[in-house]
């Protein structure tokens, strides 16, 4: 069998069947030397049916190239069950770090609720998110954000009258314009 019939049949670009080759993950039987054609026997699709496998329960090219030289020297049940012991520990420590991502999401969530409410300041773009990025969400920042001075130095919730000079002067400061 050709490689192009052979990466249809797996669903993979010929590319993709050159670099297992390169790699020395899939060998073609034989190789013609003046067309440089590959031809893949009933053992390439064995190795590619594995390498399917091995890749939908998240074994890495590398983990996988390892389980096929163990296979090739005999070895495979030992190598295979501390592949799998390896897996483990790190699907375990993924599931930990996605729990942890999970309660600190829904907690910035509810941050997000108290904040709509709160007048923006101006000086971020979004204070929970930002807070969040800098290490554990600053619960105080943000329910308090009425209490922080803005950019042009007055505290939230007090606006000068409309129509004043102090309130031109504020609302030009605020947005980066000159006063005119």
């Amino acid at each position: 069998m050709r490689i192009g019939e052979l990466a249809r049949e797996f669903g993979l670009s010929v590319p993709t069947l050159r670099y297992y080759d390169a790699i020395k993950l899939v060998k073609p039987a034989t190789v013609d030397p003046p067309s440089r054609y590959r031809r893949y026997d009933d053992g390439a699709r064995r190795v590619l049916r594995f390498i399917r496998s091995a890749k939908t329960l998240g074994f890495s090219l590398r983990e996988i190239a390892s389980i096929l030289r163990a296979e090739r020297s005999g070895s495979v049940c030992g190598k295979v069950s501390d592949a799998i012991d390896e897996k483990l520990v790190d699907v375990r420590g993924e599931i930990r770090r996605l729990q942890r991502l999970e309660k600190n999401l829904t907690h910035l969530r509810s941050l997000c609720r108290t904040a709509r409410s709160a007048v923006h300041d101006r000086t971020c773009v979004c204070p929970v998110v930002e807070g969040a990025h800098a290490g554990a969400p600053n619960v105080r920042a943000v329910r308090g954000l009425r209490r922080m001075p803005r950019a042009d130095g007055r505290p939230n919730g007090r606006r000068p009258a409309r129509g004043s000079l102090a309130g031109r002067r504020a609302r030009v400061h605020a947005f980066g314009q000159g006063v005119e």
